[in-house]
């Protein structure tokens, strides 16, 4: 395929910037493995996760709308592996592609209800039901059972402070063990 010859493989290690805030795109990254994280940052300084992807999108969705620049930052929130094609190249390849366009739009369309069903929860759950819904938002993205997070991380991401994760961490672990523990019977 065209696209795949475009594709630069790379690593992308945790905390990578894929985009950062206001500067202009350079490169679209395709994630094969690992988390990244959408990411807005108040004028305080304070930053919260308003999306997660991983296999199952782009980074950045802008030029499915022609935005130059990205209003937020993302980061690989999980370590992995992916390809990037140059802005540019990958402009000129949708343009004469308009299935592969619309398959993207999908993706956007398919984030942004991840970010609208995330700022909802926010808004009306405590924080031990965002954090299993985070968790699982990063679960599914993932191969396996581990997800190499720390508290401060969650903290972070959830928009909260480290010691508010803290205590649902222990709860929904000792629910795991005690589930396991059943299921082993």
């Amino acid at each position: 395929m065209a696209l795949e010859r475009m594709l630069e493989p790379l690593l992308l290690p945790r905390d990578f910037e894929l985009v950062h805030l206001g500067m202009p795109v350079s490169h679209y990254y395709f994630l094969e493995t690992g988390i990244a994280s959408m990411v807005a940052t108040s004028p305080e300084g304070r930053k919260a996760e308003i999306g997660v992807f991983g296999r199952d999108g782009m980074s950045p969705p802008p030029l499915t709308v022609d935005a130059e620049q990205f209003s937020f930052d993302v980061m690989m929130q999980v370590g992995g592996h992916g390809r990037r094609v140059e802005a540019g190249a990958l402009a000129c390849f949708l343009a004469d592609r308009p299935t592969v366009r619309r398959l993207l739009l999908r993706f956007l369309h398919s984030f942004f209800a991840q970010v609208a069903n995330t700022a909802l929860s926010n808004a009306v759950h405590k924080i031990d039901v965002r954090l299993a819904r985070w968790l699982l938002l990063c679960h599914d993205r993932l191969d396996g059972e581990e997800i190499e997070i720390t508290h401060e991380y969650m903290a972070t991401m959830l928009g909260v402070r480290r010691s508010s994760v803290q205590t649902p961490t222990m709860s929904l672990a000792s629910q795991d063990a005690a589930g396991r523990a059943r299921l082993r019977r």
